[in-house]
């Protein structure tokens, strides 16, 4: 439960600085979904597109007292807000320190409530990088020979622009004699990762 923990600190990097915003969060709308691998089948072996949806006081009461803070392209928005920023979320609990959510808010992920008989808010969601894996389209990936897994999928994260906040892979077991011979433009990098960690039974 939320009562539980010391603090929750959700953070935005606004102008190149993280910035806690979690004040200004309408209470029961911070919600993380997908994040992991949410099936036990047999072929189910990468995480899913995880998601942080969370609301935020867009009226004069919030930390700014500012009426429209939220609004993007606003007269009176927050410098550094909107689209694209990346996201985290933190929870602290006697002493420890645990990031539940790192990511960027969507594209169309800002969604302003101007009305003014009603609650002045700004729904926001942001996505983590799986998002990035399900968007990118493989491009110039060569042809490779005699790779492990991890190998093959150092190979797509090099190919890829964003790249993952932190990563930790262990040697594959298998050598593939053959890696990336039926790419084409349309080939997503989450589509790969999968056929390698299902050839390899890994995850």
């Amino acid at each position: 439960l939320m009562e539980e923990f010391s603090a929750i600190t959700l953070e935005v990097e606004l102008s190149g600085t993280w910035t806690d915003i979690y004040a200004d969060v309408i209470a029961g709308t911070l919600r993380v979904t997908g994040i992991g691998i949410l099936d036990n089948t047999l072929v189910a072996r990468v995480g899913d597109v995880g998601t942080c949806e969370f609301h935020l006081d867009n009226s004069a009461y919030n930390s700014g007292n500012t009426l429209g803070y939220y609004t993007p392209y606003g007269q009176n928005v927050r410098a550094g807000w909107g689209a694209g920023i990346a996201v985290r979320l933190t929870f602290h609990y006697d002493g420890y320190a645990v990031v539940k959510f790192i990511g960027k808010i969507d594209v169309d992920g800002i969604d302003v409530d101007t009305l003014q008989f009603r609650t002045r808010r700004v729904r926001v969601q942001a996505s983590n990088w799986m998002a990035d894996a399900v968007k990118h389209s493989i491009s110039l990936l060569s042809y490779q020979t005699n790779v492990r897994g991890d190998q093959a999928i150092q190979c797509i994260l090099d190919n890829m622009n964003v790249q993952p906040p932190g990563i930790i892979m262990e040697q594959g077991s298998i050598t593939y004699p053959t890696m990336f011979d039926i790419t084409r433009a349309e080939t997503k990098a989450i589509g790969e990762f999968n056929k390698i960690c299902i050839s390899g039974l890994d995850y």
